[in-house]
């Protein structure tokens, strides 16, 4: 197999060696080949918009010290950068250009930060429970594990971009949290197996794609050298053919679970237990929490963005109470160790919203997702805990397939004139990584978005369940996407004569079946994969017309 463009870049100048050619750059005039090698060095840029830069700080498990934090407000005003939190617990500046970038970047590393593989073919920074060693259910603290995963991967050549594609890592030893991991390449979760506690570990999670068990089992203390073996493995046996399928994804669906765990314990160089029984469970994620450890209080962003005020604001009121500052994979800021009384719970609930960039920060979306989540229930969406993912292309960095709702935002002309629409997945299994949200509708018009999500939390409010994952587990994975592409566009077509349909457990053709007995509904009575009875329903619904 020949290998792809990028592996050549690495074969003729390896990425680390790329450092001593930073300062001497024309930022101005940069190619194809450069900007590979910046983003190993955290500054993005793309042909699409040539002369806006990036840089992408390095967060891994979401701490930001209190200094390292005031250096930030005092960076991104002196460059007037917007701040932009990922889904990785990470911070963007946003609003460079080719005049200023490298001097930011080298402001950014003198304040205490580094940009160093947060892009391209790099560990990207480790995320964990941003309540990590403070809840009461944990069987250990995993900052000092990530700590030491760390020190092992930056500013190290072996791993500075010679991965055949991004790997992303996530470990807890809570045994609860709010946060899906399941879509990491790597994701180790609290087990027990016989009297030992420790972790499991589970492979092969991307934006797409929910990780597998890979039957292996190991101590806290051990993470960090199996967590190496893991990369080892990746870099000696990773496919270099097409970039669209080079990540430990791919290759463990070429060569199987069984192969990658005897080559693992092989690399790891000793005999590696068996998986043992899993701890971990999914906990709702609260605005205002208390602790043995004082107050903590969760403030959310912007979806994704945090003006340099409110930064500012919160990194003063830090200091004031002597907090910490933590950052999640829900795009939201913990203080810890607020006073009590600040951290006093409320009945506001959080709102479970991942939220790429979008158009005003990223030229691939095509949604500006902050004004484009606005047409949703969101308040309904916050009561009834029920997780969205919003991404504005279909790379995913929004997460919408490890989501009870998915969005991606795009176009299309199939409903009258080109107008913006949402490919909407549903019923995502994220806490264990049963499956990933399926696909529902290639497109919605972004007019008739927040009706057909109604529509959703409908049927999930007359389910009884209080938790949509197992909602989905109960009346959705059971049934075809086809189906449930029909079900929701006849619940919308029904409701306008007045009639209200629930979802049962019967078998789907005896459910389609009943449908049909309603007088004025549109069907095809021989439809046997229902394709032409969503296509009559949903012109019917969404042809151009007023919402």
């Amino acid at each position: 197999m020949s290998l792809n463009k990028i592996e050549r870049l690495k074969a003729e100048l390896a990425p680390a060696a790329f450092a001593e050619r930073l300062a001497s750059l024309d930022y101005g005039n940069v190619d194809e080949a450069q900007r590979f090698y910046l983003k190993n060095y955290g500054i993005y840029n793309i042909k699409l918009r040539p002369e806006a830069f990036m840089l992408r700080l390095r967060c891994d498990g979401g701490e930001v010290p209190l200094s390292k934090a005031r250096a930030l407000c005092d960076i991104a005003a002196r460059y007037d950068a917007s701040l932009v939190v990922t889904a990785r617990a990470q911070l963007e500046l946003h609003g460079l250009h080719s005049g200023n970038v490298y001097r930011a970047y080298c402001d950014v590393q003198e304040a205490g930060w580094t940009t160093h593989q947060t892009l391209t073919d790099n560990v990207r920074a480790i995320i964990t429970d941003p309540l990590e060693g403070l809840r009461s259910e944990r069987i250990g603290d995993a900052r000092g594990v990530i700590a030491q995963m760390r020190r092992l991967i930056l500013d190290n050549p072996a791993y500075m971009g010679t991965l055949p594609r991004k790997f992303n890592t996530a470990v807890t030893l809570s045994l609860r949290s709010h946060v899906a991991f399941m879509g990491n390449d790597v994701v180790f979760l609290p087990a027990r197996r016989g009297n030992a506690e420790g972790v499991n570990v589970y492979v092969g999670g991307k934006n797409s794609e929910t990780a597998r068990c890979a039957d292996v089992f190991c101590l806290p203390e051990e993470i960090p050298a199996l967590f190496k073996a893991v990369l080892d493995v990746f870099i000696a046996h990773g496919l270099s053919g097409s970039r669209a399928k080079t990540r430990l994804f791919h290759l463990l669906e070429a060569k199987g679970t069984a192969w990658f765990r005897d080559t693992l314990q092989a690399m790891y160089g000793k005999p590696l237990e068996r998986r043992g029984e899993l701890l971990f469970g999914k906990c709702d994620a609260k605005t205002r929490i208390s602790t043995k450890h004082g107050g903590v209080r969760r403030i959310e962003s912007n979806r994704g963005e945090i003006a340099r005020e409110t930064f500012a604001a919160l990194v003063k009121e830090a200091e004031t109470y002597g907090a910490t500052i933590r950052l999640g994979a829900d795009q939201a800021f913990y203080l810890i160790g607020v006073p009590e009384a600040t951290a006093r719970d409320t009945s506001t609930r959080p709102l479970h919203m991942t939220v790429c960039a979008g158009a005003r920060y990223c030229p691939l979306s095509l949604w500006d997702m902050k004004e484009e989540a606005e047409v949703l229930p969101l308040e309904r969406l916050r009561r009834l805990r029920v997780r969205v993912g919003m991404s504005g292309c279909l790379k995913g960095c929004g997460r919408h397939y490890h989501a009870d709702i998915g969005i991606v935002g795009l176009r299309t002309n199939a409903y009258g004139e080109t107008q913006k629409a949402g490919r909407i997945f549903l019923g995502g299994g994220y806490t264990y990584g049963k499956k990933p949200a399926r696909l529902l509708y290639a497109s919605v018009p972004l007019k008739h978005l927040r009706s057909l999500v109604e529509a959703i939390l409908d049927e999930f409010e007359q389910s009884g369940e209080d938790d949509f994952e197992a909602f989905s587990r109960r009346l959705l994975w059971p049934r075809s996407e086809a189906f449930l592409a029909m079900w929701f566009a006849a619940k919308l077509y029904l409701r306008r004569s007045g009639v209200h349909i629930a979802l049962s457990e019967e078998a789907e053709k005896a459910q389609f079946a009943a449908l049909q007995r309603y007088e004025g509904f549109l069907y095809d009575e021989n439809d046997e994969g229902y394709i032409n009875t969503i296509r009559y329903l949903t012109h019917a619904l969404w042809d151009d017309k007023d919402a």
